[in-house]
Protein backbone atom coordinates (compact mmCIF):
# COMPACT_ATOMS: atom_id res chain seq x y z
CA UNK A 1 0.00 0.00 0.00
CA UNK A 2 3.29 2.30 -0.15
CA UNK A 3 2.38 5.33 -2.22
CA UNK A 4 5.23 7.88 -3.44
CA UNK A 5 4.79 11.50 -4.86
CA UNK A 6 5.30 15.08 -4.73
CA UNK A 7 5.12 16.72 -1.33
CA UNK A 8 1.82 18.93 -0.76
CA UNK A 9 1.89 22.38 -1.38
CA UNK A 10 -1.04 24.47 0.13
CA UNK A 11 -1.82 27.95 1.82
CA UNK A 12 -1.64 28.13 5.56
CA UNK A 13 -3.48 31.44 6.34
CA UNK A 14 -2.07 32.44 9.45
CA UNK A 15 0.02 35.12 7.89
CA UNK A 16 -2.55 37.32 8.49
CA UNK A 17 -4.71 35.96 11.47
CA UNK A 18 -4.37 36.07 14.97
CA UNK A 19 -6.80 33.78 16.51
CA UNK A 20 -8.96 35.56 19.14
CA UNK A 21 -10.56 34.14 22.32
CA UNK A 22 -13.97 32.56 21.80
CA UNK A 23 -16.46 35.04 23.49
CA UNK A 24 -17.92 31.83 24.88
CA UNK A 25 -17.89 31.86 28.84
CA UNK A 26 -15.38 29.18 30.60
CA UNK A 27 -17.25 27.89 33.45
CA UNK A 28 -15.18 27.44 36.49
CA UNK A 29 -14.58 24.08 36.89
CA UNK A 30 -12.56 24.10 33.76
CA UNK A 31 -10.95 27.72 34.87
CA UNK A 32 -10.14 26.00 38.04
CA UNK A 33 -8.13 22.79 36.58
CA UNK A 34 -6.79 23.51 33.59
CA UNK A 35 -3.28 23.19 32.84
CA UNK A 36 -0.62 25.25 30.98
CA UNK A 37 1.45 23.79 28.09
CA UNK A 38 4.99 24.69 29.71
CA UNK A 39 3.85 22.37 32.86
CA UNK A 40 2.93 18.90 30.13
CA UNK A 41 5.19 16.62 29.03
CA UNK A 42 3.32 15.77 25.56
CA UNK A 43 3.27 12.70 23.89
CA UNK A 44 3.09 13.56 20.10
CA UNK A 45 0.77 16.44 20.66
CA UNK A 46 -1.67 17.58 17.88
CA UNK A 47 -1.61 20.67 16.82
CA UNK A 48 -4.18 23.13 15.09
CA UNK A 49 -3.47 24.73 11.47
CA UNK A 50 -5.15 26.99 10.02
CA UNK A 51 -6.09 26.86 5.73
CA UNK A 52 -8.18 28.10 3.26
CA UNK A 53 -11.12 25.80 2.47
CA UNK A 54 -10.17 25.96 -1.34
CA UNK A 55 -7.36 24.40 -0.29
CA UNK A 56 -8.23 22.32 1.98
CA UNK A 57 -10.43 20.72 -0.24
CA UNK A 58 -7.21 19.35 -2.08
CA UNK A 59 -6.59 17.41 0.76
CA UNK A 60 -9.49 15.18 0.75
CA UNK A 61 -8.81 11.55 1.05
CA UNK A 62 -8.78 9.84 -2.50
CA UNK A 63 -9.76 6.25 -1.32
CA UNK A 64 -12.37 7.55 1.52
CA UNK A 65 -15.82 5.33 0.97
CA UNK A 66 -17.73 6.95 3.33
CA UNK A 67 -20.96 8.30 2.14
CA UNK A 68 -22.40 11.49 3.08
CA UNK A 69 -25.58 13.65 2.92
CA UNK A 70 -24.41 17.03 2.20
CA UNK A 71 -27.03 18.66 2.37
CA UNK A 72 -27.28 17.77 6.44
CA UNK A 73 -24.02 18.52 6.74
CA UNK A 74 -24.75 22.13 5.23
CA UNK A 75 -27.60 22.89 7.56
CA UNK A 76 -26.05 21.67 10.53
CA UNK A 77 -22.90 23.72 9.94
CA UNK A 78 -25.27 26.48 9.25
CA UNK A 79 -27.13 26.41 12.44
CA UNK A 80 -24.49 24.92 15.12
CA UNK A 81 -21.47 26.53 13.36
CA UNK A 82 -18.21 24.11 12.37
CA UNK A 83 -18.57 22.46 15.59
CA UNK A 84 -15.70 19.18 14.54
CA UNK A 85 -12.29 19.73 13.44
CA UNK A 86 -11.14 17.64 10.78
CA UNK A 87 -8.14 15.35 11.40
CA UNK A 88 -5.29 15.03 9.26
CA UNK A 89 -2.72 12.24 8.64
CA UNK A 90 0.85 12.16 6.45
CA UNK A 91 -0.25 8.87 5.65
CA UNK A 92 -3.09 8.89 3.58
CA UNK A 93 -3.09 9.83 -0.21
CA UNK A 94 -5.47 12.65 -1.24
CA UNK A 95 -7.34 13.02 -4.14
CA UNK A 96 -4.15 15.00 -5.91
CA UNK A 97 -2.17 11.63 -5.30
CA UNK A 98 0.16 13.15 -3.08
CA UNK A 99 0.62 12.31 0.31
CA UNK A 100 -1.40 13.35 3.18
CA UNK A 101 -5.04 13.38 3.37
CA UNK A 102 -7.79 13.95 6.03
CA UNK A 103 -8.42 11.16 7.62
CA UNK A 104 -11.42 11.94 9.50
CA UNK A 105 -13.86 15.07 8.44
CA UNK A 106 -13.84 14.76 4.82
CA UNK A 107 -17.21 16.07 4.73
CA UNK A 108 -17.51 18.44 6.53
CA UNK A 109 -14.45 19.99 4.09
CA UNK A 110 -16.43 19.45 1.52
CA UNK A 111 -19.71 20.88 2.97
CA UNK A 112 -17.79 23.83 3.73
CA UNK A 113 -16.27 24.35 -0.36
CA UNK A 114 -19.77 24.00 -1.53
CA UNK A 115 -20.84 26.66 1.01
CA UNK A 116 -18.39 29.02 0.27
CA UNK A 117 -18.55 28.34 -3.54
CA UNK A 118 -22.37 29.04 -3.39
CA UNK A 119 -22.10 31.89 -2.09
CA UNK A 120 -25.44 31.51 0.27
CA UNK A 121 -24.18 31.22 3.45
CA UNK A 122 -22.34 33.65 6.23
CA UNK A 123 -19.12 32.65 7.22
CA UNK A 124 -19.97 29.96 9.99
CA UNK A 125 -18.74 30.22 13.66
CA UNK A 126 -15.65 28.44 14.27
CA UNK A 127 -14.25 29.66 11.13
CA UNK A 128 -11.78 32.45 9.97
CA UNK A 129 -11.46 34.95 6.65
CA UNK A 130 -8.41 35.75 5.38
CA UNK A 131 -8.12 39.69 5.65
CA UNK A 132 -5.99 39.53 2.53
CA UNK A 133 -8.16 37.00 0.10
CA UNK A 134 -11.65 37.35 1.98
CA UNK A 135 -11.24 33.19 1.47
CA UNK A 136 -12.99 30.84 4.04
CA UNK A 137 -9.95 29.50 6.38
CA UNK A 138 -10.66 26.50 8.83
CA UNK A 139 -8.59 24.92 11.40
CA UNK A 140 -7.40 21.48 11.02
CA UNK A 141 -5.80 18.83 13.53
CA UNK A 142 -2.33 17.40 12.73
CA UNK A 143 -0.32 15.36 14.59
CA UNK A 144 -0.01 12.12 15.59
CA UNK A 145 0.30 10.43 12.99
CA UNK A 146 -0.24 6.85 11.95
CA UNK A 147 2.82 4.52 11.09
CA UNK A 148 1.43 3.50 8.15
CA UNK A 149 -1.42 3.70 5.75
CA UNK A 150 -2.70 0.75 6.53
CA UNK A 151 -3.24 1.83 9.89
CA UNK A 152 -4.42 5.33 9.26
CA UNK A 153 -6.98 3.85 6.67
CA UNK A 154 -8.36 1.39 9.79
CA UNK A 155 -8.53 4.62 11.97
CA UNK A 156 -10.67 6.60 9.30
CA UNK A 157 -12.79 3.43 9.11
CA UNK A 158 -13.15 3.64 13.04
CA UNK A 159 -13.97 7.07 13.93
CA UNK A 160 -17.47 6.00 11.82
CA UNK A 161 -18.07 2.31 12.53
CA UNK A 162 -17.08 2.70 16.42
CA UNK A 163 -19.89 5.39 16.55
CA UNK A 164 -22.61 3.51 16.13
CA UNK A 165 -21.91 1.27 19.44
CA UNK A 166 -22.39 -2.38 20.22
CA UNK A 167 -25.48 -3.04 19.06
CA UNK A 168 -25.15 -2.71 15.12
CA UNK A 169 -23.59 -5.46 13.07
CA UNK A 170 -21.29 -5.29 10.13
CA UNK A 171 -23.79 -5.25 7.69
CA UNK A 172 -25.18 -2.34 9.16
CA UNK A 173 -22.25 -0.70 9.28
CA UNK A 174 -21.48 -1.60 6.25
CA UNK A 175 -24.09 1.21 5.40
CA UNK A 176 -22.62 4.24 6.14
CA UNK A 177 -19.96 3.15 2.90
CA UNK A 178 -20.07 3.32 -0.74
CA UNK A 179 -20.38 -0.81 -1.18
CA UNK A 180 -17.30 -0.78 -3.72
CA UNK A 181 -15.24 1.21 -2.26
CA UNK A 182 -15.50 0.07 1.25
CA UNK A 183 -15.39 -3.62 -0.14
CA UNK A 184 -11.55 -2.65 -1.73
CA UNK A 185 -10.47 -1.06 1.72
CA UNK A 186 -11.01 -4.13 3.44
CA UNK A 187 -9.47 -6.10 1.00
CA UNK A 188 -6.03 -4.04 1.21
CA UNK A 189 -6.57 -4.86 5.27
CA UNK A 190 -6.74 -8.34 4.30
CA UNK A 191 -3.52 -7.87 2.22
CA UNK A 192 -1.93 -5.64 4.57
CA UNK A 193 -2.58 -8.22 7.82
CA UNK A 194 -4.19 -4.88 9.44
CA UNK A 195 -7.74 -4.53 10.87
CA UNK A 196 -9.71 -2.14 12.22
CA UNK A 197 -10.77 -2.52 16.02
CA UNK A 198 -14.55 -2.32 14.49
CA UNK A 199 -13.80 -5.40 12.10
CA UNK A 200 -11.78 -8.19 12.85
CA UNK A 201 -10.44 -10.76 10.41
CA UNK A 202 -13.44 -13.00 10.12
CA UNK A 203 -15.98 -10.03 9.88
CA UNK A 204 -14.16 -8.61 6.94
CA UNK A 205 -13.74 -12.60 5.61
CA UNK A 206 -17.50 -12.94 5.93
CA UNK A 207 -18.21 -9.62 4.60
CA UNK A 208 -16.27 -10.36 1.35
CA UNK A 209 -17.43 -13.87 0.91
CA UNK A 210 -21.25 -12.43 0.98
CA UNK A 211 -19.98 -9.77 -1.32
CA UNK A 212 -18.09 -11.21 -3.89
CA UNK A 213 -21.07 -13.88 -4.39
CA UNK A 214 -23.27 -10.99 -5.40
CA UNK A 215 -25.44 -10.82 -2.38
CA UNK A 216 -24.90 -7.34 -1.12
CA UNK A 217 -28.23 -5.36 -1.76
CA UNK A 218 -30.18 -8.12 -3.18
CA UNK A 219 -33.66 -8.96 -1.62
CA UNK A 220 -33.87 -12.43 0.64
CA UNK A 221 -35.75 -15.11 -1.57
CA UNK A 222 -34.59 -18.67 -2.68
CA UNK A 223 -31.73 -17.47 -5.57
CA UNK A 224 -30.03 -15.12 -3.19
CA UNK A 225 -27.73 -17.84 -1.49
CA UNK A 226 -26.14 -18.88 -4.95
CA UNK A 227 -23.74 -21.37 -3.44
CA UNK A 228 -23.01 -19.01 -0.14
CA UNK A 229 -24.08 -20.92 3.56
CA UNK A 230 -26.56 -17.84 4.83
CA UNK A 231 -27.49 -18.84 8.81
CA UNK A 232 -30.59 -17.05 10.68
CA UNK A 233 -29.51 -17.02 14.32
CA UNK A 234 -32.36 -16.53 16.82
CA UNK A 235 -32.08 -15.80 20.17
CA UNK A 236 -34.30 -16.81 23.39
CA UNK A 237 -33.73 -14.83 26.28
CA UNK A 238 -35.19 -16.59 29.65
CA UNK A 239 -34.58 -17.51 33.32
CA UNK A 240 -31.97 -19.83 34.20
CA UNK A 241 -34.87 -21.51 36.22
CA UNK A 242 -37.02 -22.14 33.31
CA UNK A 243 -34.24 -23.75 30.69
CA UNK A 244 -34.99 -27.32 31.30
CA UNK A 245 -38.32 -26.85 30.67
CA UNK A 246 -37.91 -25.33 27.41
CA UNK A 247 -34.73 -27.57 26.12
CA UNK A 248 -36.87 -30.30 25.53
CA UNK A 249 -39.32 -29.03 23.41
CA UNK A 250 -37.48 -27.21 21.63
CA UNK A 251 -35.28 -30.14 20.55
CA UNK A 252 -38.38 -31.94 19.71
CA UNK A 253 -39.57 -28.96 17.16
CA UNK A 254 -35.40 -28.53 16.22
CA UNK A 255 -35.79 -32.25 14.81
CA UNK A 256 -37.79 -30.84 11.62
CA UNK A 257 -34.70 -29.09 10.45
CA UNK A 258 -31.79 -31.26 10.16
CA UNK A 259 -29.34 -28.58 9.63
CA UNK A 260 -30.28 -26.07 12.63
CA UNK A 261 -28.46 -26.73 15.31
CA UNK A 262 -28.95 -24.78 19.28
CA UNK A 263 -26.61 -23.59 21.43
CA UNK A 264 -27.14 -23.02 25.17
CA UNK A 265 -25.13 -20.22 27.06
CA UNK A 266 -26.16 -19.98 30.77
Amino acid sequence: MGHTGAENTFQVSDRNMQPQMSSSPVIPLVEQNKLEPENLEFNDAPRVIWIRVKDAINLIWQQNPKLHSQSDLRSSIAKFGFQELPKFDNQLVNVRGTRGAIKAGNGRVEALYEMEREGNFSLPRGLARDKATDDWVLPILFGTDAPNEALAQAYGLDSNNITLGDNFDIWQMAQLWDREGYSNLLRSFQAENVYPVSMNENDIKDYLRIFDNGIAGKSFDETVAGGVQVEAVFKIRLPVDDVEAIEAPLKEFLEQFPQARMEKIV
